[in-house]
């Protein structure tokens, strides 16, 4: 079985708790993901809503570096992809390609120039906001769209060539992007607001504006972008947990988004069930979309293909 994922917040967590790649705490880790042939992560820095930019910025270079360190311990099992080149050779040898990113690019503070140095320390990807307002512009808990700096920052993602992740963002904020942005850009960890009507998912315009573009959205298993009734309770053994999250595949498919759809589980970033506990598991929400009667091909292309061939695209 194959895995790309669009969005884990594993390099901070293992930064913040200083562990190792191989490890029994993260979601992700060099153990539980042996299973898998070809497998890809886009691996998030996130920006702590509690600490300045300034603050934020340092410690990106710090975590940065860590990650790094890492990596460099087991240059036989994982890798850093900056171009399409390096995912091709990932796929090959089998190693874990890693693309990093950056959620919520405000630890930029008002300097442009701080995007070339994350494009020099390998991120290519970034999620412009996150929660609130911010230099950048509004996130999806408010009415406010991209500011005029934002607007600048997502034109130089582009020339950069670092991927724009809309996840997070405002509606405002979204078209704001849409305008600005000529290439496709990604939903990283986006559900759909018609199957639950969270802040944080999709609307349907939105997910036929990704479509059209030949962007893609990475499924999330934040139970409460899952279901409504989670906002008020765990998950447990007794809900169909699978058969919820098949339900927003099954719309996206629906919409036209065979080549859109993927996973971005938020792994690391989010609490997880007792159903999937962590990315080993994940071969349980498979067997239920072919227990469902999707076909393998389609199921793989969820799973692999689609996140596969955006990034071999849209890298440079």
């Amino acid at each position: 079985m194959d895995i790309f994922d669009t969005h884990s917040d594993t390099p901070f967590e293992l930064f913040r708790k200083n562990l190792d790649l191989y490890n029994d705490v993260t979601d992700v880790s060099l153990g539980r993901i042996e299973r898998f042939g070809r497998k890809f992560f886009v691996s998030a820095f996130f920006c702590d809503n509690n600490k300045t930019d300034a603050e934020s910025y340092e410690e990106f270079l710090e975590s940065n570096a860590h990650f790094d360190t890492l990596i460099q311990k087991y240059p036989d099992k994982v890798m850093p992809c900056k171009t399409s080149a390096d995912i091709k050779k990932c796929a090959d040898r089998g190693i874990c390609g890693i693309i990093k990113a950056v959620e919520d690019v405000r630890l930029i503070g008002k300097s442009l120039e701080r995007l070339d140095v994350l494009y020099d320390a390998g991120v290519r990807q970034v999620l412009p906001v996150w929660g609130g307002v911010s230099n950048i512009g509004g996130a999806w808990d408010s009415d406010l769209g991209l500011t005029s700096f934002g607007k600048q920052v997502v034109r130089r993602c582009e020339e950069l060539g670092i991927v724009v992740d809309v996840s997070h963002m405002s509606q405002k904020s979204f078209y704001d992007t849409a305008e600005h942005c000529d290439k496709p850009f990604v939903a990283s960890h986006s559900n759909y607001a018609d199957i639950c009507s969270h802040g944080r998912n999709l609307k349907k315009d939105q997910l036929c504006e990704i479509i059209r573009r030949g962007g893609i959205v990475g499924l999330n298993l934040c139970c409460r972008h899952v279901k409504s009734k989670y906002e008020t309770r765990e998950v447990t053994l007794l809900d169909d947990f699978t058969g919820e999250l098949s339900q927003h595949i099954y719309y996206c498919l629906e919409m036209g988004g065979e080549k859109t759809v993927c996973l971005g589980c938020d792994w690391d970033g989010t609490k997880m069930t007792p159903l999937i506990r962590n990315v080993s598991e994940i071969d349980k929400l498979y067997e239920r979309l072919i227990k469902d009667g999707i076909s393998e091909g389609t199921a793989d292309d969820i799973f692999f293909n689609n996140a596969y061939n955006f990034y071999i695209n849209n890298l440079k």
